[in-house]
This record gives structure tokens, sequence and C-alpha cells, in this order.
């Protein structure tokens, strides 16, 4: 077997199992209640683990934290976690065996001083972080791979509910399941401030009804749901069910909700269209509830069975300020906006380029949609609208930036000092506003603080000098092979070590050149059991496991 590319973040949480610059000195077993602090290399969890109320568990950087089977880790009535790695030293909850799954971290009324930041949770079979009544921060982490099952609420990544006042800021949160709704996110009757997010390639769809692949609102909720990049998010309502129905590709929005929805990049999300499915909002699906929606950028969404390609409105009177509607498409109405029983206000915006059946932009339905000093392809009633191409600066690769030729580009966005007069762009750069005599339309004009790049806080969660693959064969009798890359010449140790941490044998020890090598243990005069094997590369360690069978 040859390695021949880098892993993946999809991968790290079944091939990884440590990454420390630390030896590995020592493996300790727990059950029951957990208190003091955690600093072995390796923790494995025997049996259903709590922290009791009012005590405190501290978790150092670079332990992983192992599951031998489904058991609980709970944190109770005002008792803290406090699990803060480092962005080389993560610490990681996730299974014991490859292909297992854990059951995340619950949090019960646990005290606001609690803290995951730089974690790694993954393949847990429920939601990654449960949250009720538990105002914790959550940081810099990775939440990949977890799965809200059929009877379960939502929140394949993290479910916060019942005055959950949490701090959401700057994860990673992909590939997160959810069998109804949330598959990223969901939020019932909380107040989360989620920012600064990566929230991807999560799916919500089993049940007739399906919402939110990327986030999920629900009940008397009021989030800040700003600078994320929420993108390839995903609806797909199966089931044996006559109708199934989709909402929210990237947010469903519902309830008492009110809240905010500001400064995001809300790109490629699909509400899907299977036989006899009804499928709407592609981007946003708002229903009850009012957000104030503004400085987002809403474009190549989906939703491929019904209407709304970007927006669909039902009972909501949201204001929309300052926000690019573009490159969505419905399969029916409304490639921008489909409004149903709503009198929504869009100022200063830009909807263009989306498509639906019929050319409209806006569709409406028992609506008065009221739009000022707007772009609007075809044409829209009110003060100050527009219709004339906004001259994106390269949207075909994501950069919905308006043309400026003091920033270079060939031409002046007719965009430009377009906006209500009334309103000052606040920010005057290239990366932001550029007309000096009132706002500008689209998402970099108005009030709010420039839209920009999100930055993956855990891109490096996997060093990239070196590769270690799992051995072959494994579980193995008497001797197996381990192979691992190099990207450049190095000085390589690869050690293996018991369980209890203890090093049995050195396998390699010297310089090896760039490029794939292999050694073999023979384990003859070994006993049964589990063994690490460990490469140690241009001060990083990367560490796996093996079983020995006779």
């Amino acid at each position: 077997m040859r390695i021949m590319q880098k892993l993946t973040g999809a991968m790290t949480a079944i091939i990884v199992i440590a990454v420390s610059s630390a030896a590995l000195a020592s493996v300790s077993f727990v059950s029951g209640e957990v208190t003091g602090t955690w600093e072995a290399d390796s923790i494995i969890v025997t049996g259903a683990v709590n922290v009791p109320s009012g005590e405190m568990l501290t978790i150092e950087p670079g332990v992983n934290v192992f599951f031998l089977d489904y058991f609980a880790f709970e944190i109770k009535d005002n008792a803290v976690l406090h699990a803060v790695g480092t962005e080389s030293d993560y610490i990681r909850f996730v299974p014991f065996n490859d292909g297992d799954r854990t059951l995340g971290l619950d949090f019960i009324n646990a005290s606001s001083s609690s803290i995951l930041e730089y974690v790694h949770i993954a393949d847990a079979l429920t939601s990654g972080i449960h949250l009720n009544n538990s105002g914790i921060t959550v940081r810099n982490s990775l939440i990949e791979d977890n799965e809200a099952p059929t009877g379960s609420i939502g929140g394949g990544g993290i479910e916060i509910l019942n005055n959950s006042s949490a701090l959401i800021e700057n994860n990673v949160i992909r590939n997160n399941y959810s069998a109804d709704y949330g598959g990223g996110i969901y939020i019932d009757n909380s107040s989360p401030v989620v920012t600064g997010n990566i929230i991807e390639n999560n799916l919500a769809g089993y049940y007739g009804s399906a919402a939110g692949g990327g986030i999920a609102v629900y009940g008397n909720s009021n989030p800040e749901i700003t600078f994320n990049s929420i993108t390839s998010n995903s609806v797909n309502p199966v089931g044996n069910f006559f109708v199934r129905r989709g909402y929210g590709g990237a947010i469903y929005y519902s309830g008492e909700s009110s809240g905010l929805i500001s400064d995001n990049h809300i790109f490629d999300n699909v509400v899907d269209s299977e036989p006899q499915t009804e499928t709407f909002g592609g981007g946003l699906y708002i229903t009850g509830a009012s957000p104030m929606v503004e400085n987002n950028v809403i474009a190549y969404n989906q939703a491929q069975g019904n209407d709304g390609g970007g927006i669909f409105l039902y009972n909501s009177n949201s204001t929309f300020i300052n926000n690019t509607v573009s490159f969505n498409s419905a399969g029916d109405f409304g490639g921008a906006v489909y409004s149903q029983n709503s009198n929504p206000t869009f100022i200063n915006s830009i909807l263009y380029f989306n498509q639906d059946s019929t050319g409209n932009e806006i569709w409406t339905e028992n609506s008065y949609v009221a739009v000022y000093f707007s772009d609007i392809q075809g044409g829209w009633q009110g003060q100050g609208n527009i219709d004339i191409d906004p001259m994106f600066r390269d949207n075909e690769n994501g950069d919905f930036h308006l043309m400026s030729t003091m920033c270079g580009d060939s031409y002046d966005s007719p965009a430009i000092d377009a906006g209500d007069s009334s309103i000052f762009d606040n920010y005057l750069n290239c990366d932001a506003g550029l007309g000096t005599e009132r706002s500008d339309l689209g998402a970099y004009g108005g009030q709010g603080t420039p839209t920009t790049d999100i930055n993956d806080p855990v891109e490096d969660l996997v060093p990239e000098s070196f590769l270690l693959a799992q051995n072959y064969p494994n579980p193995f009798n008497a001797s197996t092979s381990i192979e691992f890359s190099l990207e450049n010449g190095a000085d390589v140790t690869v050690e293996v070590f018991d369980v209890l941490g203890k090093k049995v044998q050195t396998l390699a020890d010297g310089h090896r050149s760039a490029g794939n090598h292999m050694v073999t243990w023979d384990a003859s005069k070994q006993s049964t059991g589990v063994y690490f094997y460990r490469i140690t590369a241009d001060g990083s360690t990367e560490t796996r496991k093996m079983s020995l069978l006779k």
C-alpha cells in the first residue's frame, strides 16, 4: 500500500488516535465520578463517567480520551469541565476502537465556567456536545462525524437547549448528521452566540420533515449567528412517507425567535428534491420568526423541488439590510425570495442572477414585500430601486465585492453609493464600503462590519510533514508491517508501547529520506493484547493502535 495523499479532516476521527509532542508516558482507566486533573497521555473510559455537582475536572493539552463503549460523559449541576488544549496539542474525545461510537459530552445545568477549547469530538451516536441550561464556551475546536439519530431532537454536532446562552466561536463543525433538525447545530429556547465558525457538509434528513442542514432554531430563541461560513450543508427528507418536506439548506429559523443573522457567507447549501418531496429555502427558511438579517452573502443555494432558492419566508416580517442574494435557484418560484403570508422589508440589497421557473427574483403569496434602495433584476417598485448588473468582482470564485477602479478593477459598480441616503458605509476600503456619499448596496456596504473570510482553526490538526498508515494486517498474529511516508528527509523514531505506556521495542531510529518507508514488528514473544506504535519526526508525533491475537 502506497500513501500518496494527505489525511483529510473527514478521516481524522477514524485514523488519528493521538498527536502529541509528549512521550507516550501513561494510560489511566476511569469510570464513575471524575474530578481533579487528567494528565495521562491516554484516558480509557471503561464505564459511564460524570463530573459531580459543584466539582471540577481539568483535562491537560494533548490528552486523548478513548471510550471503550457507549458510555455517557456528563457534567452535572454547577460542575465545571475545563478542557483547554493548544493549537498543537488538541484534547480528543473519540472511540477507542476504529468504527465504534461514543455518546458525546452532556452538559446538564453545568457551570458557565466550563470551557472546551482546541478539542476534537468525533463519532458520537448522539450530538457531539449536548447543552441543557448550560452556558459554556466552545472555541477553536473540531466537531465532526457525529450523529443525532432517529428519536433524538436534533443537532448532530451541537444541541443547545433550555436557556443555554453558550458561546460557540471559531470552530469547525462538519460532516455531522441529524435525522430531523439541525445537522450541524440545533437551538431550542436558547440564545447562544454562534460566531466565526465553519459549518459545512452537515445533513438533516430522515423523517417526513427535516430542517436546517447547517443550523436549526426553534422555540423562544434569540441567537446571534454572525461571521460564519455556512457552506455545502443539505436537507434530504427521506423515509416511507407519502409527502416529505425539507426546509432551510443552511438555516431553518422558526418559533418565537428574533435574534440576528449577520455577516455570514451562506454558499452552496441544498434542499434536495426526491420523488414526492416538497423542498423550500435553499439558503434560509424563516417561519413565524423575524430575525434581523444584514450584511450576508447568500449565493449558489438551491431549493431543488419547490420555492425560495435563496430565502423562503412564511409568516415573517424580517428586515433585510445590505444583503447580497445571487446565483440561487428554485425548482418552482422565487429564485431569490419566496414570501408567503409575510411582510418583509429589503433595504440596500442586491437580488440578482437568481433563477426559478418564471424568471422572478421575488415571488409573493398573500404578502407585501417592501423594497427600497436595492438592485433587483427585473425591477421592483419602491424608492431608490435600480435594475442593472451589480458588477461583482469575481463571483465565479465566490468574491461578491463590488468592482471598483480604485481597487484595480476595470469598472465601477453602479451599486456603489446607491443606497439609502440616511445610511453611510462605516468602513471604506477595498474589502468593504467603496463610496463616500452614502452606503453601497450589498453585503459589504452599510453599517455592518466587513464580512471576511473565515480561517480554519483546525487545518493543522494533522501534521503534514509525515503520514503514518494503519499497520497491516490488523489484528495480526506474530508479525505486522507499519508503513509511513515523509514529505521531507528527517530523523525518525518508530516505537511500540503496551497499553500501560511501557516501551516494548524500537523499530526505527535514524535518518530517513523523503518518500515511503516500511518497518516490520516481530511480536512472536509478546502476549495477546492491544499495543500502540508511535512515529516521531521533525518534532511531531503520531500514534496508532494495533491488536495482537494469538
